[in-house]
């Protein structure tokens, strides 16, 4: 069957194209043919949700008048990196759609459409203009199915509820990636909503071996250290862990270049490709993150972390980690305050990964499931 995913396949993050290569791969095990449907999630408003702002932010350290050099340099650079990635490893549609108008006209051929994984219906990511696209409000005969789709946060603006509840009656079947998103859902008229896995758990650990270079562990010990900053960040906490997590362990950092401004990634030099992103994240020491797919990169494979939690006005976000560190059952992991001893702790005590990984396997199992299910005539 031919499926067309709507989904952030584009976007120059390393959580992103890895979902959509984990559910691109696990759909090709299914026998299907899954295709990336090349969307405009920004149309008409760059200005206010494009990834520019996201530049301006973080740009706020350079001199003004090497900002505009630097994040162009930065952008094509960052650019660069992921499509090649995305080239070489994600089937995408021929035709381009700039508009909604333009996917509304002329749909690629498929029996079937996926929205999500990622945030495809967090408004602060898709304009008001594309919203349709992620809710799949195209084509007439396919069958329409979200699978782990988020919204992001913890409730829907009021302005948007009679609109989305109009989009998701639109959908066959319906799965969402945080489990606040069931309620949302309700809210929606959708009480049949189902909580699944982000699709980088529909695979098992091998099905990243692609991307990294030894599969044995090697002796260089590092401190992973990846953090995204959005909103209220709690670098000062972040800062304080990572030092003592560095002391107590005795190990060097190894920090990834997006947490950085623009300017500090161009002179540090290290922008890695997502290949080199999960082959450095499988062979550390210790993770600390506070990035979702940090944490599910880590559970897969067995390396110990510390997840720091956002600060107010990242209660959407943390949602996402918290869900799936329930569901592994290390939330004693997540923190949001810094507690000396509490980090001595974790930093000693060995996971049992025999544990999570059964737990895992089940979730793993609903979302595997659920898609077999909804992808059956």
């Amino acid at each position: 069957m031919k499926i067309g995913i709507v989904t952030f396949q584009a976007s120059p993050n390393y959580g992103a194209v890895l979902q959509a290569f984990a559910l691109q791969t696990y759909l090709k095990s299914l026998g299907h043919q899954p295709f990336f449907i090349r969307w405009n999630r920004y149309e008409n408003e760059p200005s206010q949700n494009g990834p520019s702002q996201t530049v301006r932010k973080r740009s706020i350290s350079i001199p003004y008048h090497l900002r505009k050099p630097v994040q162009k340099i930065y952008g094509r650079v960052l650019r660069r990196t992921f499509k090649a990635f995305t080239d070489q490893y994600l089937i995408s549609s021929k035709e381009e759609y700039p508009t909604a108008d333009s996917l509304f006209a002329n749909p690629p051929q498929a029996e079937a459409y996926i929205c999500g994984s990622d945030q495809i219906w967090n408004p602060r990511y898709v304009s008001n203009l594309s919203q349709p696209i992620a809710w799949l409000c195209f084509g007439q005969e396919q069958r329409k199915i979200s699978y782990a789709g988020s919204f992001g946060r913890t409730h829907v603006p009021e302005s948007l509820i009679q609109k989305w509840k109009e989009y998701a009656s639109g959908l066959y079947a319906v799965s969402v990636r945080e489990e606040n998103g069931i309620e949302i859902m309700s809210n929606l008229g959708r009480q049949d909503a189902q909580w699944v896995p982000d699709p980088t758990l529909l695979l098992q650990p091998d099905g990243y071996d692609p991307f990294v270079t030894n599969l044995t562990r090697r002796n260089d010990r590092y401190l992973f250290s990846y953090i995204i900053k959005a909103g209220n960040d709690n670098s000062v906490l972040y800062d304080q862990c990572r030092k003592a997590i560095r002391k107590i362990r005795g190990l060097d950092i190894w920090e990834c270049a997006p947490n950085y401004t623009p300017f500090r990634s161009l002179l540090v030099g290290r922008i890695p490709t997502p290949n080199e992103w999960v082959n450095k994240l499988y062979h550390a020491d210790f993770v600390i993150t506070n990035s979702f797919h940090g944490v599910m990169l880590s559970l897969l494979f067995h390396r110990p972390f510390i997840v720091v939690l956002r600060g107010e006005g990242g209660e959407g976000l943390n949602s996402r980690i918290k869900s799936i560190l329930n569901v592994a059952g290390l939330l004693d992991r997540a923190i949001s305050d810094f507690d000396a001893e509490q980090i001595d702790v974790l930093c000693d005590n060995d996971v049992d990964w025999q544990r999570v990984d059964n737990r895992l396997a089940i979730f793993r199992e609903k979302g595997q499931r659920f898609l077999q299910t909804a992808l059956s005539y």
